[in-house]
């Protein structure tokens, strides 16, 4: 089934995929080996050559200013409920930071192992939520229960 709705949910999962790698390949290779100001300067270079590939290859289709769009809108408490989850989401990755650190210490490589073990989680569970046909009120129920679970077993 290809609906802008699965199309978006494969892509995120293969951009956190992609994230993963490239965070594992920055800590682990390029800064090592190139130092931080090169590193720089080559992503700064890479991101530049892609904006312009994509501008050259890519045009939008041209459609025209007489029809009126119809605009999506969301109910309140469908964007309250998100905007309250997106911001327990990030108090809980600033946990799991601050655990790995007390655990492993504050080092480059703890931030960068964390980071990329959270883009995969990401990358696997849009592909999981995607296969299961979640919904928005699913996916959040299996959140909240994932969270007692970690806090029970963190005691």
């Amino acid at each position: 089934e290809r609906t802008p709705k699965s199309a978006f949910i494969k892509t995120y999962g293969i951009y956190n995929f992609g994230a993963v790698l490239t965070v594992l390949a920055l800590e682990f290779f390029v800064l090592r080996h190139f130092g931080l100001t090169s590193a720089l300067q080559g992503l700064g270079l890479l991101n530049i050559s892609i904006g312009i590939c994509i501008y050259f290859l890519k045009k939008p289709k041209t459609t025209s200013t007489h029809k009126t769009r119809k605009r999506n809108t969301y109910p309140q408490r469908l964007l309250g409920s998100l905007f309250l989850i997106s911001m327990a989401s990030a108090c809980f990755q600033m946990l799991n930071i601050k655990i790995f650190e007390a655990l492993f210490g504050p080092f480059n490589e703890t931030f960068a192992l964390v980071l990329a073990v959270t883009l995969l989680s990401l990358s696997i569970g849009s592909v999981w939520a995607n296969w299961q046909r979640f919904n928005y009120y699913a996916s959040i129920i299996t959140a909240l229960i994932g969270l007692i679970l970690f806090l029970v077993g963190f005691g």
